[in-house]
């Protein structure tokens, strides 16, 4: 909670008592998952903003086969709060977080009590929000790239998701990366063998 207080404050400086206020209703309400859970499905309430202090949570959706598209991964010190959860609404995401993962929430109702305490927090949302949607646009370019370096980029900044498998699966990995199963695996055994990429456990989540 010190180093989400502490982001919130980097973002735009509120009032103290703002952050006492955070730490007294969020302090119990924390899960840490040894293994992969759901967290929101699609079709189900937005009704949780949550902080990550270690692991990663997907974000994904369903194609018209019904298979899995991840579109983003939210990583340690991100703030889950998206419009969805400020307006209340339906989940159009699938939430889920990967074995590990640690993390605190505030839900929907307490998050209205903080509005009405400390109005300034919700031009802070806003700013937030935006970060995060600027995040996914930069996602998105990337994805231009040629494919032995998205693949390159993604382990480079996610090195202790090596060995492949053991935390994210590859066709997770890969419809992240607008890949195939195959491509993928065939880039990142490219990479190992010209020393780019080491194959070996680096401690989880990097820590």
């Amino acid at each position: 909670l010190e180093k989400m207080c502490g982001i919130l404050h980097a973002v735009k400086n509120q009032e103290p008592k703002l952050y006492e206020h955070l730490k007294n209703v969020m302090s119990e309400q924390g899960k840490v998952w040894g293994k992969r859970e759901l967290l929101t499905d699609i079709g189900g309430r937005a009704n949780k903003a949550m902080f990550i202090d270690r692991g990663h949570i997907l974000a994904s959706v369903y194609d018209r086969r019904g298979d899995k598209q991840v579109i983003f991964k939210y990583d340690p010190n991100d703030i889950i709060a998206g419009p969805e959860f400020l307006r209340n609404s339906i989940a159009s995401l699938k939430l889920e977080a990967l074995p590990g993962t640690h993390y605190v929430f505030i839900t929907y109702d307490q998050m209205q009590e903080v509005f009405r305490k400390f109005p300034a927090t919700q031009e802070l949302a806003t700013m937030i929000t935006a970060e995060y949607r600027f995040r996914e646009m930069q996602h998105l370019i990337g994805l231009h790239k040629k494919g032995i370096e998205r693949v390159a980029d993604f382990y480079d900044t996610n090195p202790h998701l090596l060995p492949a498998g053991e935390i994210m699966t590859d066709i997770e990995v890969a419809t992240f990366l607008l890949l195939s199963e195959g491509a993928l695996r065939d880039l990142r055994a490219k990479l190992i063998d010209q020393g780019r990429l080491k194959n070996t456990r680096r401690g989880m989540f990097g820590k």
